[in-house]
């Protein structure tokens, strides 16, 4: 689930990333690293997974030297998940938190700097959230435990004119028809 967040979030901020900046573009690179690890612990995972099948499925018809190498190349495989599970925490902690909060707080004021430059309304910004305590340094989070929830990033909607300097479909004109 995490794996697939971060996906869809780095996708979100790379299609927006030239209205926003360099920040924008330096947090992706964290999603980059973190989405990195979490999908080579996924491809071991299932590695791993498909060797056992084979030698429960068809052990019987391997040899003895084929089954010590795929229990060599499992272990292997087993080794590089804990090394990447040991920096997962390190990854979440570039994309979480106060990185996190930065982000946000660039992003809104972006979108208010740019409000007056195409007429739209400004909207009061979110309330923060209140502020968490720091997890304990020696208790880092389970990899199974669900993502924070991500904070909405506030769009304005574009309004093109037809007469007058009016929204499409006020004052009598009517709308643009999409056929």
């Amino acid at each position: 689930v995490l794996r697939i967040r971060c996906k869809r979030l780095r996708y979100a901020l790379e299609f927006v990333a030239e209205l926003y900046g360099a920040q924008v573009g330096k947090y992706v690179k964290s999603l980059v690293r973190l989405q990195d690890a979490l999908g080579l612990m996924q491809d071991a995972r299932v590695a791993s997974e498909r060797l056992h099948a084979l030698v429960l499925d068809e052990g019987a018809e391997l040899s003895d030297m084929t089954i010590f190498v795929m229990g060599g190349v499992a272990e292997r495989y087993r080794r590089e998940t804990e090394e990447l599970a040991r920096r997962v925490p390190a990854h979440l902690g570039d994309v979480t938190g106060k990185r996190w909060q930065q982000l946000v707080d660039h992003v809104e004021a972006r979108r208010l700097e740019a409000t007056p430059l195409y007429g739209w309304r400004v909207s009061s910004p979110a309330p923060a959230a209140e502020p968490r305590p720091p997890a304990p340094a020696a208790d880092p989070p389970p990899l199974a435990a669900p993502a924070p929830p991500l904070a909405p990033v506030v769009v304005p909607a574009v309004h093109t004119s037809d007469h007058d300097g009016e929204p499409p479909g006020v004052n009598g004109h009517a709308a643009p028809s999409s056929g």
